[in-house]
């Protein structure tokens, strides 16, 4: 393949990260994916490693604004014994955002076995959906999906031994799985020409497996429910400080100085707010948003009236 010499480079700016997307609207580039993504069994170690840095620009390229390219570094990490089952993962470090996959994640994409390369093919977007998601929670974006993240977070390393005892039913790691397995197979699709796949069949597929009950935990009442018993696990514990908020920018919408969640009145004034919101599906996406914490606050007030 022409430009190999393009996909060794080091992913860790705006530059570098720019020049691997650019390879993907290469004529020569898109027909060595495709030959590759048509007969994965002739896959072999070298092809999964270009195929991973790819798939890492294509998900980079759906999923991060292009203003935050230059914050964004890609890592290849080597699997050990103490990380023999992890895909990938991401963390914030020096105002960087690391995105590191696993070596084990080439070896699946070369196993040889659709199941095993299209659960590698999520990694690359799965963690990027993370870094998606906090740059979102610095970025005061309100909404369901930002404040679950931040309060699952907070809950989930707050309390010892609590993120890996709910990680099954996370919302922001189903989020980001339904997020990664979307992008595998447009990606798929996009690139291939074997016959389409139905993406939210896939989706729906991959989620089941995560989460049995998913469709129900994404119904509004469980999710208010649950936002509920977390603010519960927050109040019990005294998690918001002033650190959580540094980490979790966002949440000082939340909560009042005295970190307790705040009032049905000033959800309502939030909702009166929207009208100045000119896209008509943002704003009413933010009302209805709004109507859910008035909801959720009058619950959280009531139960405490009660105490």
């Amino acid at each position: 393949m022409e430009n190999k010499e393009a996909l060794n480079i080091s992913l860790n700016s705006k530059e570098e990260i720019n020049k691997l997307i650019e390879l993907l609207d290469n004529p020569y580039c898109k027909e060595y994916i495709k030959r590759k993504l048509n007969d994965i069994k002739n896959i072999d170690e070298e092809d999964a490693a270009i195929i991973s840095r790819l798939a890492f620009a294509y998900a980079i390229k759906k999923i991060i604004p292009e203003n935050k390219y230059k914050d964004i570094v890609i890592e290849k990490g080597m699997t050990t014994e103490e990380n023999v089952t992890l895909l990938g993962e991401s963390r914030k470090e020096n105002g960087k955002y690391i995105n590191r996959y696993y070596e084990v994640v080439q070896k699946c994409i070369a196993s040889k076995d659709i199941f095993f390369f299209c659960r590698a093919l999520s990694t690359f977007a799965h963690e990027l959906y993370h870094t998606k998601q906090r740059l979102d929670a610095e970025n005061d974006v309100i909404d369901l999906n930002t404040l679950l993240y931040c309060l699952e977070n907070v809950v989930g390393f707050g309390i010892k031994g609590k993120y890996k005892e709910d990680y099954k039913k996370l919302f922001f790691e189903l989020k980001a799985e339904i997020v990664g397995a979307r992008t595998a197979v447009e990606f798929i699709n996009e690139y291939s020409t074997l016959k389409k796949a139905n993406v939210d069949d896939y989706v729906e597929l991959w989620a089941k497996r995560k989460n049995p009950d998913y469709e129900d935990f994404f119904n509004i009442n469980s999710l208010k429910e649950y936002i509920i018993e977390l603010l519960k696990n927050i109040k019990e514990h005294n998690l918001i400080t002033k650190d959580t908020i540094k980490e979790y920018p966002v949440l000082r919408f939340f909560f009042r100085d005295d970190s307790k969640f705040q009032t049905p009145e000033y959800f309502e004034t939030m909702s009166n707010y929207t009208s100045i919101i000119e896209d008509k599906k943002e704003r009413e996406n933010k009302i209805f948003f709004c109507r859910i914490m008035k909801e959720v606050a009058e619950q959280v007030q009531k139960t405490s009236s009660h105490k």
